[in-house]
């Protein structure tokens, strides 16, 4: 598979995909910064890639001009490891 991981995520996440065999790139890998978020979903689009974040109901925004309703699954104060899996914050 094809990603683009979002700038807020580490860049251990593209390297994670990497090793197991995806093609993974960054803004910053693409020699951009600061991009909105309506430029990454063009980037995606035109490249055929999958974007990571943590944020997705600002992408849904961008994409089809509403937001996406919060997760029931996933709690704001979980965390994030290095693969992109959320950790609970119970843990």
């Amino acid at each position: 598979m094809r990603f683009l991981i979002d700038a807020m995520l580490p860049p251990g996440v593209a390297e994670d995909l990497l090793a197991n065999g995806h093609e993974a790139v960054t803004p910053e890998g693409l020699g951009a910064q600061d991009l909105s978020d309506e430029q990454l979903v063009d980037i995606a689009t035109a490249e055929g890639r999958v974007i990571v974040t943590e944020n997705a109901s600002d992408f849904a925004y961008c994409r089809f001009g509403r937001s996406l309703p919060a997760s029931p699954s996933r709690n704001t104060s979980d965390r994030i490891d290095s693969s992109g899996v959320s950790i609970p914050a119970s843990l």
